[in-house]
């Protein structure tokens, strides 16, 4: 018999991580899980991690189903759950949830525990919670996170945004950074000064610290600005086709200063906005770069990333 290789292991984040990071990024939001305990301290380490907030104060060990963990409530099932259902277990920390939380409550199933088959949608009627909660179960676990995230995203506007908004000139959201996107708070930060230097107002940075009442307000904005497509493909399309808001970007994400200057250029063309301080803005902190590297005394000239 010939030598039997070992089954491949996926070690990236799944669809499954992606969706609940996908709550997490938004900043009155919660994400209950349902499934064992021990599920969720990854996932609570993750969000604490990448979006550091202050916990609140009675968030000590004996709090059900928070169980000293600020982040990500669980249901916490057990073995025998899965033999005789845990939707009981749902309704009861829906109800505790909703009470602590403020902003909306997304319950996401393990990959395990949707397995059960409890009517998560039943156990949110049940709470009186249809305008508080939505079911967002992991159906394509096996998925990519970036997939994940995306298709979360796009149910939770969807679920948020109760009817159109009137079009504000000049305003946009920007799609496809999240609590993921390493440094993602600076990102925010040099968006806002680039395309504030456009004349371009900003509603909604859609899962990167956003709140529920900015995702409402997104239905109003004039464009979507388009940064990683891979994680905004199908919030994007959510825009387009139910509001008419037209996605701008370069089909990549812009990193380094030639593609930030293509995408500023691509803004200007869609936009009509004069693009002159944009361009300055970034063309300073470009000379700045080459300075410092040639202040190294290290020759650069043909390196790659």
């Amino acid at each position: 018999m010939g030598k039997m290789e070992a089954p491949a292991v996926n070690v990236h984040p799944d669809s499954f991580i992606g969706t609940v990071m996908a709550v997490e990024g938004i900043a009155d939001a919660a994400a209950l899980l349902h499934g064992p305990d021990g599920c969720r301290k990854n996932l609570s380490s993750l969000s604490g991690k990448v979006y550091p907030r202050d916990p609140p104060a009675d968030s000590g060990l004996s709090v059900p189903y928070y169980r000293g963990i600020p982040r990500v409530p669980c249901t916490e099932i057990l073995s025998d759950d899965y033999i005789s259902g845990a939707e009981h277990k749902v309704a009861d920390a829906l109800s505790f949830v909703c009470e602590r939380e403020k902003g909306p409550v997304a319950i996401v199933c393990t990959p395990g525990a949707s397995l059960i088959g409890d009517d998560i949608n039943k156990a949110i009627r049940d709470c009186g919670a249809e305008n508080r909660a939505l079911n967002l179960d992991a159906d394509t676990a096996s998925g990519t996170c970036a997939g994940g995230l995306d298709s979360a995203l796009a149910r939770i506007a969807d679920f948020l945004i109760k009817e159109p908004r009137e079009k504000k000139k000049g305003t946009v959201n920007v799609l496809g950074v999240n609590i993921l996107t390493k440094d993602w708070i600076s990102v925010r930060e040099e968006f806002e000064n680039v395309l504030g230097l456009m004349d371009l107002d900003i509603i909604c940075f859609l899962g990167a610290g956003c709140t529920s009442d900015e995702i409402r307000a997104s239905a109003g904005a004039e464009y979507n600005i388009v940064l990683s497509p891979e994680y905004c493909g199908k919030t994007s399309e959510y825009y387009e086709k139910k509001y008419g808001i037209k996605p701008v970007g370069l089909g990549y994400a812009p990193v380094g200063f030639d593609a930030m200057l293509d995408l500023i250029d691509e803004i200007s063309k869609v936009t009509g906005k004069d693009k002159t301080s944009a361009v300055s803005y970034v063309r300073r902190f470009m000379n700045r770069a080459y300075g410092c590297m040639r202040s190294s005394r290290i020759s650069v000239r043909g390196r790659s990333f």
